[in-house]
């Protein structure tokens, strides 16, 4: 990725105070190439304790995708047996080590935040886990879903402040309330570096 894509890198300093914690980063998802750009700006001592929830049709579909996949402590997701990905996810969060989420479920059809599904605040359910909102910024101008040929971009990952999940659940009434106050957090750390994320609608 940074060979091919000018790729910077904010705030990865907050990974220093959380070593041998567990951490959820939840990052927004435009393209194909976040999983890539998320991966290549994480810290490398992170990065080997990282896993990953992919497609299982579209990561794991062939002999070199399941290779790759496996390699990087991808598990496969079945969409139509969420609560599956859910407990893989909380089971990597109780071994203190970090998994990454795409609470959006899908790629964004315009680069701006979709609603964050519910599962992510059943997954943070009674675990004491370090949040990161992560904003990936370049991927969809380099890769939108409805491309099939990557074009060179300049690309940022910008890393926010951790905010712990008993926090995120303080005077929430559910997990449709901890999934959009995620959602706030991570529009939020956009707009603090020069991004307008959320829809048209919910900024007029």
């Amino acid at each position: 990725m940074r060979t091919v894509f000018p790729l910077s890198t904010e705030g990865a300093e907050v990974f220093a105070g959380l070593a041998g914690r567990p951490v959820l980063l939840c990052p927004n998802h435009v393209s194909e190439l976040d999983p890539l750009a998320l991966g290549a700006a994480l810290p490398t001592e992170i990065r080997w304790r990282t896993h990953w929830a992919g497609s299982r049709g579209a990561a794991f579909g062939t002999f070199l995708r399941r290779a790759a996949a496996r390699s990087i402590g991808m598990f496969p997701v079945d969409q139509e047996a969420p609560f599956i990905a859910i407990a893989l996810a909380r089971e990597v969060l109780r071994r203190r080590r970090v998994q990454v989420w795409f609470p959006e479920g899908m790629l964004s059809p315009d680069g701006k935040l979709l609603p964050f599904h519910d599962g992510i605040g059943r997954l943070l359910e009674d675990l004491d886990v370090a949040v990161v909102p992560v904003v990936i910024e370049g991927t969809y101008a380099a890769h939108p879903r409805e491309s099939r040929i990557p074009r060179p971009h300049r690309l940022r990952v910008i890393f926010g402040t951790p905010i712990g999940s008993a926090a995120l659940f303080e005077g929430a009434a559910d997990a449709h309330d901890v999934a959009g106050r995620l959602r706030d957090r991570v529009a939020a750390l956009g707009r603090a570096n020069g991004l307008e994320m959320l829809p048209d609608a919910e900024t007029a």
